[in-house]
């Protein structure tokens, strides 16, 4: 009840809903089918109210457009109340504080329906962002893991740079691949060292130069053997994961 007045709310799908009529009588509202028509479709409906019957009801935001299109006098001042300090400071600094007690209790009810109405919205907006951001980070490990061996040296050295740099230290980028043979060796149970020294001795043996072999490197080891192609690939997915990695699409670093 205010000051004898009534106003009735429905909770529908853990939402408030506000009988337009009860709504329409508190702010003087002559015609409360003309209010209602200028309300989008998903700020009002219709619910049955049992005995009651059915009636019109809106939801916060559409109890916010009703407040603002008022013409009582205390709807007015609410009104440039609520657009001129309320509405920049939430903007400026996320919420607002004042002292509402010298406020008219009408006055005092319609900014406790406009809290309402902005934290609801508040929240909406931070779902939506959560929403959106989690929506992104399925879509960015879904990328990940689809990760396959074709083109696997350009796809793993492009995961590994983009962790480097996030990396604190020097050398970053070496800092990155280290720790990827480092978690390889372990998972796969074989030293990346000894294995790089046992094929630059056979290839000097097979009459190759030195600049040649000075150039074989641990990736050209682990590409011998398919299994560890594999095992490096699952090792820099993880890493990828593991740091947060926003590679959208595989595709571009081939």
């Amino acid at each position: 009840m205010f000051e004898g007045q009534q106003l009735r709310i429905i909770e529908q799908n853990n939402e408030p809903w506000f009988v337009a009529k009860d709504v329409c009588d508190i702010l003087e509202i002559k015609n409360p089918t003309d209010a209602l028509k200028r309300l989008d479709e998903d700020e009002r409906s219709r619910f049955n109210l049992g005995r009651q019957g059915y009636a019109n009801a809106v939801n916060e935001f559409g109890l916010y457009t009703l407040v603002l299109g008022s013409r009582k006098e205390e709807a007015k001042q609410f009104k440039r109340w609520i657009t001129h300090e309320v509405i920049p400071s939430i903007r400026k600094t996320g919420s607002y504080g004042i002292d509402t007690t010298q406020l008219s209790p009408e006055l005092q009810m319609m900014n406790q329906m406009f809290k309402a109405v902005a934290q609801n919205e508040l929240e909406t907006k931070e779902a939506k962002r959560l929403a959106t951001e989690a929506t992104q980070s399925v879509n960015n490990i879904s990328n990940i893991v689809s990760m396959d061996n074709v083109g696997w040296r350009g796809k793993t050295d492009a995961v590994l740079k983009k962790i480097s740099r996030k990396w604190s230290g020097v050398e970053p980028y070496r800092s990155v691949r280290n720790l990827s043979y480092e978690r390889f060796e372990k998972r796969a149970g074989c030293k990346l060292e000894i294995r790089l020294n046992n094929r630059k001795e056979r290839a000097s043996g097979r009459g190759m130069t030195k600049s040649y072999v000075n150039k074989i490197n641990k990736l050209d080891v682990i590409a011998e053997d398919k299994r560890l192609v594999e095992i490096y690939i699952q090792v820099v997915k993880e890493m990828a994961i593991q740091f947060k990695v926003d590679i959208n699409d595989f595709k571009e670093v081939i």
